[in-house]
């Protein structure tokens, strides 16, 4: 007999108080390698915002919606600043709470929730990138986009497939030229002796 698939109840969210989301203790930067690979998630931010985290300040990112736990880069629209590893996403559902918060998500003069359904999303660690990473980034692109190396494009004088072809149009052009020096000098030669053969 088929065995029916196993169906797993699906509960509703209860609000949970600020105490929940007490600071995380033991923040500090990572010490992993983070070099960006293609289709790594990039956090698109504010210059002041990535400068909040990085500096350890800024302890919860708020967003309109979940976000998967784990490893994200973050970055202005040109360039990948940091990495930051998430923990879990939790609704912030009335003010008392967000009033209770300002001091982690630092989002100050807030007289209502910035989304209708707004999220925190725990900063557990952080690094700042030793040098300045630039990407591609596609214009208009916000939120969370994908990272895609710059592709590097040569001068036109170092065009490999364009010095190929002066190459060996210069060869060309050499080499007509040789032959018509040869030819030249062929035709004056046997005039020539010509003439020198005629005397005899």
């Amino acid at each position: 007999m088929r065995q029916m698939p196993e169906v797993h109840a699906i509960h509703e969210e209860k609000s949970v108080p600020a105490k929940k989301f007490a600071k995380a203790p033991g923040m500090e930067p990572m010490s992993m390698d983070a070099a960006p690979r293609e289709d790594d998630r990039i956090m698109v931010l504010k210059e002041k915002w990535i400068h909040h985290i990085l500096s350890g300040r800024k302890t919860l990112e708020i967003r309109n919606r979940k976000y998967r736990p784990g490893l994200y880069f973050i970055g202005t629209s040109e360039e990948i600043r940091g990495v930051i590893k998430l923990g879990d996403a939790t609704e912030i559902r009335n003010m008392k709470q967000w009033r209770d918060l300002v001091s982690q998500h630092l989002w100050e003069g807030q007289d209502k929730l910035p989304y209708s359904r707004t999220y925190a999303l725990r900063i557990k660690t952080f690094r700042t990138m030793g040098t300045p990473v630039k990407y591609m980034w596609k214009q208009g692109a916000i939120g969370i986009i994908k990272y895609r190396p710059i592709e590097e494009t040569l001068p036109p004088t170092c065009d490999p497939v364009a010095s190929i072809i002066k190459s060996k149009t210069t060869v060309s052009n050499e080499t007509n030229a040789e032959e018509q020096a040869t030819k030249k000098h062929t035709y004056e030669t046997q005039g020539e002796l010509s003439h020198v053969f005629h005397n005899f």
